[in-house]
């Protein structure tokens, strides 16, 4: 699978502050997950499929240039809200606080 801009920005970001994560990405899901300190996960994902011509289109809200975000009890427990850039999930982590 080839990975979005976004989702390579925000791991950059992600190892830069020493931030840990998984990648918990299927074929056509790009899920990047970040274990905070109440125990739940906050899930970044990017949605795509590349079709004949190599034209990208998106499969989630933010798609491409921000990523669908939820904080997650599960891995089927997603309540997304507005799309964040890279730079606007590790606000939200600094509000959080990360393991």
């Amino acid at each position: 699978m080839v990975i979005t801009q976004v989702t390579k920005d925000l791991r950059s970001l992600l190892d830069a502050q020493n931030i840990p994560w998984d990648d918990l990405s299927t074929d056509s899901i790009e899920r990047t997950c970040i274990r905070l300190e109440d125990g739940t996960s906050f899930c970044c994902m990017c949605g795509h499929c590349i079709l004949t011509g190599c034209v990208e289109y998106g499969l989630t809200l933010g798609s491409p240039s921000k990523l669908d975000v939820s904080i997650i009890n599960s891995i089927d427990d997603y309540a997304f809200i507005t799309p964040k850039t890279p730079e606007e999930v590790l606000e939200v982590l600094d509000r959080h606080g990360t393991k």
